[in-house]
């Protein structure tokens, strides 16, 4: 019989159904299982805010182990519940709903965040040289299914993984062989017609590459709105002319979020598409932007109005796609809310990018949970202008190796 080979410290509150497969053992009905990280190199998990390599390096705290914008503790966009060692053992979640720790500090609790004041990037997670940790993988939820791998090394674990995980075929060459220009690094909200034709003509001058040209944020008068501010594009067709002429395709930034002057709010709420408190009322939540109503994105029919919306604007102006932002679990782990489907915060996730997917395949999105299957461009997380591993130059190393060995 092949074993699992990892030191389980505990199990608990019973012995679990154990059986064989080919890569190992799988275990069901685990509630609470603790693992000693040993003396081999630990991979995997998904982004982090500090993404250091390889995961011992870093002492993370207890939480629910959810997709997240900029999380408390460090645990960003794309996360998928499995982690791998440098001697060839992994372990696989099957489960939505669970809350994890690695190599947590004994110690002290997650630096105070929030939006509106986040906590140095360098301390979610902190790095363990300085604190006394556990040393363990501890992993709890209700009922929840562990697939264990053995091979001779990691690779051989990678390439299990990946052989029992669907992941969608390559990209169209054209996507990653063009430069991916965007607004947002330069001009952050403030973008309009001139000021973006005028920055697509410098590229065109310096005889940069030209390829693709994301206008992001703010080019509507208000979040969530589906057209463009009359002020700053007072032709909208005429400025996307004017970049496919240069050589661009072109897509806009977009949320599913609507603020209390969006022209999509009210009729979010009076249709049902947002999420609601248990009252019936809409919940109006925060984001990086301040206050909206969430699109119910676990509801089909709310997303395909969402989605129509999109694609009158994309008929109406001659865009080539979109860049889809948001989505995560965090954004759906409000307690006292309802949705059309109430399971986990991460399932949403996986409904919005599966339904993003089926629209506008290979688009590109930041968030993604289990959807290694889909057709899409998945992006790293916003990155700082600095140089280490704390969302900085380095980390984009880090990360997309990270990333690479789950099937993104």
């Amino acid at each position: 019989m092949i074993k699992h080979r990892l030191p389980i410290q505990q199990v608990n509150p019973a012995q679990p159904q154990i059986e064989t497969w080919e890569h190992g053992e799988i275990w069901r009905g685990v509630q609470n299982i603790v693992i000693d990280l040993g003396t081999a190199h630990w991979y995997g998990q998904g982004s982090l805010g500090n993404q250091h390599w390889p995961l011992e390096k870093l002492a993370q705290y207890p939480a629910p182990f959810i997709t997240s914008d900029n999380g408390t503790t460090g645990l960003l966009t794309l996360l998928h519940p499995f982690w791998l060692t440098s001697d060839g053992v992994g372990i696989l979640v099957e489960g939505d709903d669970l809350t994890t720790s690695f190599n947590a500090p004994l110690t002290g609790e997650p630096p105070a965040h929030s939006f509106s004041h986040p906590s140095p990037l360098s301390e979610r997670p902190r790095l363990a040289s300085s604190l006394e940790t556990d040393h363990a993988l501890r992993i709890s939820g209700h009922d929840l299914t562990l697939r264990f791998f053995v091979g001779e090394n990691a690779r051989e674990v990678v390439e299990a993984f990946w052989s029992n995980t669907p992941i969608s075929p390559p990209p169209p060459a054209h996507l990653t062989e063009n430069v991916l220009w965007t607004s947002w690094a330069h001009f952050k909200n403030d973008i309009s017609h001139d000021k973006i034709t005028a920055f697509a003509q410098k590229i065109v001058d310096y005889d940069f590459p030209c390829g693709h040209f994301g206008i992001d944020a703010k080019w509507q008068t208000q979040f969530g709105d589906t057209r463009f501010d009359p002020q700053k594009f007072p032709n909208p067709a005429e400025t996307i002319q004017t970049l496919h002429a240069m050589g661009m395709q072109v897509t806009v930034w977009c949320v599913p979020f609507y603020t209390p002057q969006s022209e999509h709010f009210q009729p979010a709420i009076d249709q049902g598409y947002v999420i609601r408190r248990a009252d019936g009322s809409p919940y109006i939540g925060q984001w990086w932007e301040g206050t909206a109503v969430f699109l119910d994105v676990t509801n089909p029919v709310a997303m395909q109005w969402h989605l129509n919306n999109l694609t009158h604007l994309h008929a109406s102006v001659g865009l080539d796609g979109f860049k889809f932002d948001a989505g995560e679990g965090m954004f759906y782990h409000m307690p006292g809310t309802t949705r059309h489907d109430n399971g986990s915060p991460n399932r949403a996730n996986h409904q919005y990018v599966e339904q993003i997917a089926a629209r506008y395949p290979w688009s590109d999105t930041r968030s993604g949970w289990f959807n290694q299957s889909q057709p899409m461009l998945f992006r790293q997380w916003d990155k700082s202008s600095v140089w280490g591993y704390d969302n900085g130059l380095a980390s984009c190393i880090t990360q997309a190796m990270t990333l690479n060995l789950l099937g993104y």
